[in-house]
């Protein structure tokens, strides 16, 4: 039912939504605007009008009413508009929403692309779950120098909140997102990727309009337009979760579209009043960084002043600027801080100038412009190089005779397009864009070529002699840019649904019980489920004994923290209170003894040492001048092997410490395990596992993970199983299904290892009087205290 809820309520939602807004655009326009283009200015004009009431609180909750509000005051003046799509556009569109819908639907469940690649999506739930409460304010944060009373970091959610707001960062992009997750009911993480997937949908729609009157028929325009919607580039950021690029790529066509429209005619005032709208909502989702587009788009206005008096093109653009400028204002008042914060219009505020941000390492090859770039990720170039650059060489040629063709027939706004995709890309180096800037300028422009090199491909469709080269360039053109996106599908990186989900539960469970102290790589996303608990998060290693030999946990009232075999108990003033397979809750007992002095033993990944006795001894010094106790505590049996460690098949690799290994085949590894002490165990798998991996012991399946991402110190639990004293075969058979999204993604950490703890054993904490502590020297512990008295 949430599938249905996630993937075909909520698209249809924002239908409902952008179909108002466009009417009522329309109405003020005072001329019907083309069918197609209702969607995708209603949905700019969202855009909009909830960015201008981010600036306030009080406004900001009315964000929701008001755009409904909008939405039906559009259908009520626009009741007797009467249009159709058409009904290859509307297939056009459906297919377009599923190509970036597919990673995620047919890896059956709720998730989100994009994971343990761009985990800004962690920031952009958090940001819609602050504007939409409190809007750009942060005036209810009051740590100081970052630290609360005692003397804890800032709460995570504060700190992501506070560093945006501040910076003047645009969350026009996000706006649509939040409005539709709302009425809907759904938590905004599982509605993201439809949302980017209707962003398809739209760029379809504004494509076809870009294309009308350049093709023989609907048909042809329909196969066009989906080609051209698909870029390598731009569905690869539709892949690691980023927004504002996959926003911004419609409007830029509807921009061009809405300029030639004005420009071959004398405007009203009314008439400019969608080109406005586009205009300011291109400024909501990049702020002052949309300079680069809208200077080009600007550019083909001014040949307006050939056809009207002086006068006339003074006041138009007066009335043009002045109406802009009030529905960017959000982006005017926040300028001076993006300045700041980015050291330049054209760098992202979260990312230096001087660096590619947390997704690029080097800059992008500048062909990536013309769609087509056989990789799985997008970072990297083609391993042979030569079909791609025959590839682009055809799209090149291509697309220059379609801006030839469309310019003969006086039909110019694909040439616009194209003039605002180049302009935008030149501006941002001329500006001293950095390599981040860049790779996002030229995926935002990537559909151009494309869309271009289809007209190309009609002028020779026109003439019989030429029409199998026509065809044999549309099949090689299309192979590139679905060879391109197949491999970007099997490299894709999928959000852990089991554990975000068990978060988002825990979310009202743990509200208002900070301080607390969380640890776990996808703890990252407990900013957005768990906002209302002031927590400070530690990644990636998930063992206390790395963090707390300071005596900084023992300050939190909270511990939340991911299970496992090789996690060390908290210290003996916490209690467990809750826990499933996947997470634990630990609360300190306010009338427990007190912790004079806490020593974790663990060491490389383990939870237990040996402690030397001069330790020992001088804990137990403490515990006497207190007159209290040593206690300890020890840790459950533990028994397993890293991939690294056994024969692996031909072609795998171990990580470069040994133990663990990379996968790049499908095979079986069968390994001998002794078992010293039978009983019930609880199997982990570790590590990130791309493929399907199934685990069997003694030739009995026990567990199966199909693409699961864990980090370093973190398992993910499968089922336990019965092992008497002896030996027992453990295999293991890996495969990459070709249809399984994420199949084939490469992730700097390893796969494994495989653990199996010994169940029905808790970690009770034992004490010691400190005069018989030195029984402890040479034995494996957890970890020693010294503590008050009983």
């Amino acid at each position: 039912m949430n599938l249905l809820i996630q993937w075909l309520a909520f698209p249809a939602l924002l239908c409902v939504l952008s179909l108002g807004a466009g009417l009522l655009i329309e109405a003020l326009s005072g001329k019907h605007l083309p069918g197609p283009l209702l969607l995708p200015i209603g949905f700019a004009g969202i855009i909009t009008e909830a960015n201008l009431m981010t600036l306030k609180g009080t406004t900001a909750r009315l964000i929701v009413p008001l755009v409904l509000g909008t939405v039906v005051l559009g259908y009520a003046v626009g009741r007797h508009r009467r249009f159709t799509l058409d009904r290859w556009l509307s297939a056009a569109m459906v297919v377009a929403f599923l190509v970036l819908a597919a990673p995620v639907l047919l890896s059956g469940g709720s998730t989100f692309a994009g994971y343990a690649t761009l985990d800004d999506t962690a920031n952009w739930f958090t940001l819609i779950d602050h504007v939409f409460a409190h809007g750009r304010s942060t005036s209810m944060f009051h740590f100081g120098q970052g630290l609360d009373a005692n003397g804890l970091p800032r709460s995570a959610y504060e700190y992501v909140v506070s560093a945006y707001m501040n910076s003047g960062y645009p969350v026009g992009a996000l706006m649509p997102l939040g409005v539709g997750k709302t009425v809907i009911g759904q938590d905004v993480a599982w509605v993201y990727q439809p949302y980017l997937a209707f962003q398809a949908a739209l760029l379809v729609s504004c494509l076809w309009m870009l294309l009308l009157g350049l093709t023989r028929s609907p048909r042809l325009r329909a196969a066009s337009v989906v080609v051209a919607a698909q870029p390598a580039l731009l569905v690869g950021y539709s892949l690691i979760g980023s927004v504002k690029e996959v926003v911004t790529a419609p409007l830029l066509v509807m921009l061009a579209v809405l300029v030639e429209r004005i420009r071959r005619s004398t405007p009203s005032y009314r008439d400019l009043v969608p080109v406005m709208v586009v205009a300011a909502s291109v400024i909501s989702v990049l702020t002052v960084g949309s300079a680069i587009w809208l200077l080009p788009a600007a550019a083909p206005l001014l040949l307006l002043a050939r056809t009207m008096s002086l006068r006339a093109f003074a006041q138009r653009t007066a009335y043009l600027i002045g109406v802009l400028a009030v529905l960017a204002i959000p982006a005017l008042l926040t300028m001076n801080a993006f300045f700041r914060s980015a050291s330049g219009v054209l760098t992202t505020p979260t990312k230096s100038s001087d660096a590619l941000g947390s997704t690029l390492f080097h800059p992008l090859s500048d062909l990536q412009i013309f769609g087509v770039w056989p990789v799985g990720d997008f970072r990297n170039r083609p391993a042979t190089m030569w079909p791609t650059a025959l590839l682009i060489t055809i799209i090149l040629v291509a697309s220059t005779i379609g801006i030839v063709r469309s310019s003969r027939k006086q039909l110019f706004a694909l040439p616009a397009y194209i003039l605002i995709c180049v302009g935008g890309i030149i501006l941002n180096k001329v500006f001293g864009g950095s390599a981040w800037t860049s790779a996002k300028a030229l995926a935002t422009a990537s559909p151009g070529f494309l869309a271009a090199a289809a007209v190309g491909l009609q002028t020779f469709f026109d003439r019989r002699a030429w029409e199998r080269l026509a065809v044999a360039g549309a099949v090689l053109i299309t192979g590139g840019v679905l060879w391109s996106n197949g491999l970007a599908y099997s490299s894709v990186r999928l959000a852990p649904h089991p554990q975000l989900a068990e978060q988002q539960r825990l979310g009202p469970l743990l509200a208002g019980k900070g301080p607390a102290l969380i640890l776990g790589y996808e703890w990252y996303y407990a900013e957005h489920f768990m906002h209302d608990l002031q927590f400070t998060w530690l990644v990636p290693n998930v063992d206390l004994d790395t963090v707390h030999n300071g005596g900084l946990v023992l300050r939190y009232r909270t511990i939340v923290r991911s299970t496992g075999p090789l996690v060390s108990r908290p210290p003996s003033s916490f209690h467990r209170v809750w826990s499933s397979r996947l997470y634990e809750i630990w609360e300190k007992n306010p009338a427990g003894v007190a912790v004079y002095r806490h020593l974790g033993l663990g060491l490389d990944g383990r939870p237990t040492a040996v402690p030397n006795c001069t330790t020992v001894e001088n804990l137990a010094t403490v515990a006497a001048e207190h007159h209290g106790r040593v206690a300890y505590a020890e840790s459950p049996t533990v028994v397993g092997f890293g991939l690294g460690q056994v024969d692996l098949p031909r072609g795998w690799k171990a990580t470069d410490d040994g133990i663990n290994a990379y996968p790049t085949s499908d095979a079986r590894i069968s390994v001998e395990m002794p078992i010293r002490s039978g009983g019930t165990y609880q199997t982990w798998i570790g590590g990130f596992t791309p493929g399907k991996l199934v685990i069997s012991v003694d030739g009995r399946p026990i567990g199966t993970i199909t693409h699961l991402i864990e980090r370093p110190g973190q398992f993910y639990p499968l089922d336990r199983v019965s092992l008497t004293t002896g030996t027992h075969t453990i295999s293991l058979d890996y495969t990459r299904p070709l249809l399984q999204p994420g199949s084939r993604a490469t992730l700097s950490d390893a796969m494994g290892p495989i653990a199996f703890s010994e169940t029905g054993h808790d970690t009770p904490v034992r004490y010691l009087a400190p005069a018989k502590a030195s029984a402890l020297c040479g034995r494996s512990l957890d970890w020693i205290e010294a503590v008050g008295p009983a």
